[in-house]
This record gives structure tokens, sequence and C-alpha cells, in this order.
């Protein structure tokens, strides 16, 4: 089979059409989910039988409602949030137990877009 160039060329900006429409859509399907967060930091901590969660969130000229909620397993042990523009830092402190195992999230909205920031694990002293 002889290929011509001027159907080489033809098969090249097909192939090159197809993939900018695949990029695309698939950009349109990702920004539908839950982004992650611009997180500055998300630290947690102990010291004394206490945890000490903090997070900040960034984005520029962004509307941003935050909470940062600290679990062991499925129980909630405590939350705090917060709203700003631009930023929002959060700090919690609470009561723990020596040996347990807890989880700290981050989620909320930036711009009216949710987010999931990863979470951090630790094992109390």
């Amino acid at each position: 089979m002889k290929m011509t160039f001027k159907k080489m060329v033809s098969i090249a900006v097909l192939l090159t059409l197809c993939t900018v429409l695949v990029f695309s859509i698939s950009g349109k399907v990702f920004a539908a989910g839950p982004r992650r967060a611009p997180v500055s930091h998300l630290s947690l901590t102990f010291s004394g039988g206490q945890a000490h969660g903090s997070a900040s969130v960034v984005s520029a000229n962004q509307s941003i409602n935050a909470i940062m909620t600290l679990k062991r397993g499925s129980t909630v042990i405590g939350s705090v949030s917060g709203s700003g523009t631009s930023v929002v830092s959060l700090s919690g402190d609470w009561n723990v137990e020596s040996g347990k195992t807890y989880t700290l999230y981050l989620s909320g909205t930036i711009g009216g877009v949710p987010f999931e920031a990863s979470p951090v694990t630790r094992t109390a002293p």
C-alpha cells in the first residue's frame, strides 16, 4: 500500500484533532469532581494527651470555606471551620488517648468548587 504525502498529512491532522478532542473532554470530566486543595500545610501533632491540628488553604482572590476534622476510626473527635478570601487558617486542640490512631481531614470549597486535602494519620504517643 503506497501512501502519498497528502494522505499522510491528512492522517496526521486527523489524529491531532482527535487527540485535542479527547483531552478537552477528559479535562471537563476531571474538573467536575472534587479537586485537591492548594494546602500550605496540614499537620497533626501530640503533646500531653492533646492533639493539635493546623491547616492553611491558599487560593488567590477566591472565596474559601474549609472544615478540619479529627477522627479516630469513624468517630469524630472534633472539628474547626473557617471562611475567607485568598487564605484560611485553621487550628484546633482535642483530648486524645495514648496509643490510639487519629486522622486529620481537611475539605471544603474554593470558589464554590469542592476540594479535599490528603488526610494526615498519626498515633498518639
